[in-house]
């Protein structure tokens, strides 16, 4: 191939760019609704706290809010190099699951709700539904043997106990301190925040596919294919960048994510 880079095609884009598989979330539309499961007698008081949390919400929100922190939590593990959350099934579930609210934490500024679809979407509601998506491992896994004998062979341990009251614990600050709706006019009073508001859709999208889709690539080549893809997709995104060499704006996003020297990283 004569180029250090090549512009796949939408045929190669489904090849050569495996999409990931984050697991299920632990809800169904029957018994196990976000708001209407019933908890482990242990964490009731996580599961309480989070429903009043999440009043203004549907199972429905529930739901959406609940697929995008499996993806979340998908691609915070890729930034972590660990494995993805395992199935209820699996010996080390429990595991993984144990410090995903700290994780998640860490990473809030990769990742930008407002894309979900659920309108005026706080931060504080997102770790309301992860602690109810841990209480509902939890729960899960206190099913009796008549019920799921599969099941009953992991049981809820003191570090997933301790995983759901630090999330709600990160729920509540985040309720507290971290409201989007109270603080957009401050952030967006001043000069270098709002410059680094308005490039932050860009980055979040290049990190996004090269954690994703690009990470095993050398450097030039991963900004090379991610600037094809989002010319193609997604262009609007590409103007957010003053640099008229899209592929090198690009390239510098994520050697600085690499450096460790961007705020959205750990």
């Amino acid at each position: 191939m004569s180029k250090h880079w090549f512009e796949p095609s939408p045929e190669d884009e489904i090849d050569y760019f495996p999409k990931s598989k984050p697991e299920p979330i632990p809800f169904d539309k029957e018994r196990w609704t976000p708001l209407n499961f019933q908890p482990a007698e242990t964490i009731t008081f996580a599961v309480i706290v989070a429903r009043k949390m999440l009043s203004k919400r549907t199972n429905e929100h529930c739901m959406v809010i609940a697929n995008a922190v499996a993806n979340m939590d998908f691609i915070v593990k890729a930034i972590l190099g660990e494995k993805t959350i395992s199935s209820p099934l699996e010996p080390n579930y429990i595991q993984a699951w144990q410090f995903s609210g700290r994780t998640l934490f860490q990473c809030l500024a990769v990742f930008d709700i407002s894309q979900t679809g659920v309108k005026k979407l706080e931060w504080f509601e997102v770790f309301a539904v992860k602690v109810l998506m841990l209480c509902a491992h939890y729960s899960r896994l206190t099913i009796s043997d008549s019920e799921g004998a599969a099941l009953t062979q992991a049981k809820p341990t003191e570090s997933l106990y301790q995983a759901v009251v630090d999330c709600l614990a990160r729920a509540e600050v985040l309720e507290k301190h971290g409201r989007t709706q109270t603080s957009a006019k401050q952030l967006g009073s001043k000069g270098g925040k709002a410059r680094t508001l308005k490039i932050q859709p860009l980055e979040n999208i290049v990190m996004k596919l090269y954690l994703e889709e690009c990470k095993q690539m050398p450097i030039l080549k991963a900004a090379n294919c991610i600037a094809a893809i989002l010319a193609k997709t997604q262009p609007e995104l590409l103007e957010l960048t003053k640099n008229k060499e899209k592929a090198i704006a690009i390239q510098n996003i994520i050697r600085k994510y690499k450096d460790g020297k961007t705020k959205y990283v750990i």
